[in-house]
Parts: C-alpha cells; sequence; structure tokens
C-alpha cells in the first residue's frame, strides 16, 4: 500500500498516516523550544486487517455474532479498540481497524481528532454506512469503569463525526457484550 498521508484542517487539526497497514492518527502540536517550530503528538496507533469474512448486519444480534466469529476465541493479552466500518448495504467493508493499546480512554480534546478520522474513513470506504466499536482487554467478565467510558467515548466519536453508530461491544477472556448507549450516559432522570 502506498504511503498516504492526509492534512487536517488547520492548525492543530489530526492528519491520518497510512503504511503498510498501520494507520497513525497524529496531531501538530507546538514544540516547547526553539530548535523546531511544530511537532507531532500521537493520538492513537492501530493496525488494519483485511478481512475475508462478509456478514450481511441488519440487526444488533447480527453484530455481535459478527464480533464473536472476528475476535473469537475469547482471550486477550492487550487493551484495543476494534473498528468496522459498515456499507449502506450492510456489509463491512473487508477490513478491521485495530487501534493498539488503548487502556484508558482518550481525554475528551482528542475525540474530536479520532472523530475526524472516522468522518474520513467512512466518506473513502463506506458513504452513507455506519461504524461499529469493540473494546477487548484481558481479565473477567463484567463492565469496568474503564469498559463504560470507552463505550461512552466512542458513542462520542461517532456524534462528532456523523456517523451512525451500532452499540458498542466489550469483549474479555471470559464474555463478549454489548454496552447500550443508555448503560454509559449519565442519568438525568431526577
Amino acid at each position: 500500500m502506498p504511503v498516504r498521508v492526509r492534512r487536517g484542517k488547520g492548525p492543530g487539526s489530526p492528519s491520518i498516516d497510512r503504511r503498510l497497514g498501520r494507520v497513525d492518527l497524529v496531531r501538530q502540536v507546538p514544540a516547547r523550544g526553539p530548535v523546531d517550530d511544530r511537532s507531532h503528538a500521537l493520538l492513537f496507533r492501530g493496525t488494519v486487517s483485511h478481512m475475508t469474512f462478509r456478514p450481511t448486519i441488519r440487526s444488533q444480534q447480527d453484530l455481535e455474532d459478527a464480533w464473536r466469529r472476528l475476535v473469537g476465541p475469547l482471550g486477550f493479552s492487550g487493551h484495543d479498540i476494534w473498528m468496522m466500518l459498515i456499507a449502506a448495504d450492510d456489509r463491512p467493508f473487508p477490513h478491521l481497524t485495530q487501534i493498539e493499546e488503548a487502556v484508558e480512554p482518550p481525554p475528551p480534546e482528542d475525540l474530536a481528532g479520532f472523530a475526524e478520522m472516522v468522518a474520513e474513513l467512512r466518506t473513502e470506504f463506506a458513504p452513507g454506512g455506519r461504524v461499529a466499536f469493540l473494546r477487548s482487554r484481558p481479565g473477567s467478565g463484567g463492565l469496568t469503569a474503564d469498559d463504560k467510558a470507552w463505550a461512552e467515548a466512542l458513542y462520542d466519536v461517532g456524534r462528532l463525526a456523523g456517523v451512525p453508530t451500532e452499540v458498542v461491544h466489550r469483549a474479555c477472556d471470559t464474555d463478549l457484550v454489548p454496552v447500550p448507549m443508555d448503560d454509559v450516559l449519565p442519568d438525568t432522570a431526577a
């Protein structure tokens, strides 16, 4: 795959650098010293994997079944975010994006850069489609505070990108479960 670098739209905007199956999302930040007039901060690093499995995803159960096949068997050594673009014909784009070392959710100021990447990838590879996310981590079942914070951040990314977002899922060593938006948003009912 040739090197393609997409520049963001203005100072501090992220750019996407794709090389040999890697996706790096970087943001220019001001340098702190007199030697260089700008620097780059890595926001997310991931890999893009080709997949031959292309199911039709029309329901939450279809999506859960697809995730089970794509990330199974359960058992994870690291904390990753998986992103699947689903085209307007309800079939996934044949590549998964894996964001590695995603232990802690990103700070709110980095969500806009992540959202810009999602919007660009959707426009280029799945126009009119939607996005699905899964968080994988080692450990036992049950939703942790980080699982819920990641799900909230991923729903925010979809909202900021203007991309319809499927129910976020979480996989660990013992189970794979949906994390509905209602389970992660603050309860505003009084």
